[in-house]
């Protein structure tokens, strides 16, 4: 595969990142790109017309003829196809992690504080991300909720966690740690927004609504985690634009893996006769 030479510049605060390069190998560049965001659309839209579609709306921006601004996430999905130098921090502290795990697991299984190993598998993931962007993948009943609190606490500093509505923002806000702050997306206060450490975002597919991503475009959260249990099954290349914002999917579990730890109740299936 040909080696793309990138000049990466990343601000950890911003959603986007720079990317300079000689106008040839930048053209190359913005194929990959493409090409990515094609392969993110379902099969179930073939013949929709949406593969025609090269560039996601506001994904990637061509500024000059060696000037690319694309979204983060992008950069980190196809970054493996190319050679680019980017240092990628963790910023995880292993030791409060640990402690903070150690602390849950004492409690009983019943408690809202409480960490499965899977879920304690989902918050180390989302501390190790690199530049802090990912998805975790979960279905109903995987306990994202937890999963949330457990991560803003283990990592200290400020945060937003978005909710599709009100009731359940107030439900999860009994819950959450004080460093925990849940908001719907219609009553998030613009203050929190934009002075967040961290931003997670529950129901993440929904993102790519001009409304929502230009609230994560206008964040400058070193954080951006996004929950979704169907996280990239939209029928268009906007799964680009929710990876885009938030980071590629960086850990994941189905019904079936739920069910093998005793997180959710086993069903029987049976075939009535009518």
């Amino acid at each position: 595969m040909h080696s793309t030479r990138l000049n990466v510049e990343v601000v950890p605060t911003s959603a986007w990142a720079t990317v300079r390069a000689p106008a040839a190998e930048l053209d190359r560049f913005q194929s990959i790109l493409g090409a990515w965001s094609a392969r993110l659309v379902r099969s179930s839209s073939s013949g929709s017309g949406w593969q025609q579609e090269a560039r996601p709306q506001a994904v990637w921006l061509r500024q000059g003829f060696e000037h690319l601004d694309v979204l983060l996430g992008a950069l980190l999905a196809v970054g493996h196809q190319v050679e680019w130098e980017l240092g990628l921090p963790s910023y995880a502290d292993a030791k409060r992690y640990q402690a903070a795990v150690a602390a849950r697991r004492a409690l009983p299984v019943d408690s809202p504080r409480y960490l499965h190993d899977y879920q304690a598998s989902a918050v180390l993931a989302a501390l190790m991300a690199p530049w802090g962007r990912g998805i975790l993948s979960a279905p109903t009943a995987s306990g994202k909720t937890r999963m949330a609190c457990a991560i803003a606490e283990a990592a200290g500093g400020s945060w937003v966690y978005l909710v599709p509505n009100q009731e359940l923002a107030r439900q999860t806000q009994a819950e959450a740690p004080s460093n925990l702050h849940c908001y719907s997306f219609g009553t998030a206060l613009p203050g929190d927004l934009l002075q967040a450490d961290g931003l997670i975002v529950d129901e993440c597919h929904a993102v790519a609504c001009r409304t929502r991503s230009v609230v994560l475009m206008r964040s400058r959260a070193r954080w951006r985690i996004g929950m979704s249990g169907t996280a990239l099954m939209r029928c268009d290349t906007k799964n680009a634009l929710v990876i885009g914002l938030l980071g590629p999917v960086i850990f994941s579990i189905d019904i079936k893996e739920l069910s093998a730890h005793n997180a959710i109740a086993k069903g029987t299936v049976r075939n009535i006769l009518i």
